[in-house]
């Protein structure tokens, strides 16, 4: 047989490009053929809670413009660390990705051997929303506004309990006590459902909380909103004022977004991001934003990376001003 010399040598170039592209760990199809197979949505928090919830109607919406399963698996614990290094052992391919803030992963909250550091380990993808905790009260407690309670502690210095049921929740609550000079008494419980029975029961007379898990007890009358550290008031509870109303430029945000391995390609990332800002205004996924006490962002990677930097930046802060050490 006679040999073509042409076809030998396109022959051995696309063969050599295929084995460099394994040998570098790239992928082999461009990113216009991304997805090419399922891809796996990593929540790390248990079933059946907020970002749970979102996160897998935003999975279902995702497949549908994709033409491709979006799986979500749920990986809580650690302050999110099991989750995101499920994300960090898999392959930067944009076939596993990571639902979450992601604050709660560093070493603000986690000793360094166990934290991750977000910004290096991780690429934005999308911010989806954003929202702000909120302060608490007691309905027994004789105050109906910011301006009042903060009055009432500094009239009656260390007479008053606060709950500290988390570690972001509580390093708002100290921040802001820091910045307006609260004399209140801390109690530590282990997550929110503890701290709103204490609330609720009295043993406690403020909580700084996500207010989404108080939204059916202040509108029962058995807990009074204060303010919440957005910077838009809540759909929710959009007779609470902001924080910022009564102590200039204070808030007590958070970030929920998606990620990925540091190390995706950029072409998918972008096809990505241009999909999940597209789901954000159908209106189911708006109701179940406003459902999770937040508000849609939508936006750039780059803008999630200011979002998340600035939140970081807050909590560290804050984290040194009460010498906050991760347990």
């Amino acid at each position: 047989m006679p040999i073509n010399p042409k076809a030998d040598k396109r022959l051995f170039m696309q063969s050599s490009l295929c084995a460099l592209s394994a040998l570098m760990g790239l992928p082999a199809a461009h990113a216009d053929d991304y997805p090419t197979r399922p891809i796996k949505l990593v929540v790390p928090f248990p079933p059946g809670g907020s970002t749970d919830v979102t996160g897998r109607a935003i999975g279902t919406k995702l497949a549908l413009r994709l033409n491709q399963a979006v799986v979500v698996e749920n990986k809580p614990g650690g302050n999110a660390t099991i989750g995101a290094r499920a994300v960090l052992n898999s392959s930067a391919d944009g076939y596993t990705l990571f639902y979450s803030g992601g604050t709660s992963i560093t070493t603000i909250f986690n000793p360094p051997a166990s934290a991750i550091d977000l910004m290096r380990d991780f690429m934005p993808v999308a911010p989806l929303m954003q929202g702000g905790f909120g302060l608490f009260i007691n309905a027994s407690l004789p105050v109906s506004n910011l301006r009042e309670l903060i009055a009432h502690v500094k009239a009656n210095p260390n007479q008053l309990n606060y709950g500290m049921a988390n570690p972001p929740t509580t390093l708002a609550m100290e921040s802001f006590r820091a910045r307006v000079g609260l004399p209140m008494v801390g109690i530590p419980y282990k997550g929110s459902n503890p701290s709103t029975l204490a609330l609720l029961s009295n043993e406690i007379q403020v909580v700084m909380d996500n207010p989404i898990s108080m939204v059916a007890h202040v509108k029962s009358g058995k807990i009074k909103a204060l303010a919440v550290g957005s910077t838009k008031r809540m759909q929710a509870l959009p007779e609470v004022p902001l924080f910022s109303d009564v102590v200039p430029g204070f808030t007590t945000l958070w970030n929920t977004g998606v990620w990925a391995r540091t190390g995706t390609p950029a072409a998918v990332i972008e096809k990505l991001n241009k999909e999940l800002n597209a789901i954000l205004p159908i209106q189911d996924i708006q109701d179940l934003i406003v459902a999770a006490g937040g508000y849609s962002t939508g936006g750039t990677p780059e803008d999630f990376r200011r979002m998340a930097q600035a939140e970081l930046d807050f909590l560290s802060t804050s984290a040194r001003a009460i010498d906050f050490k991760p347990e």
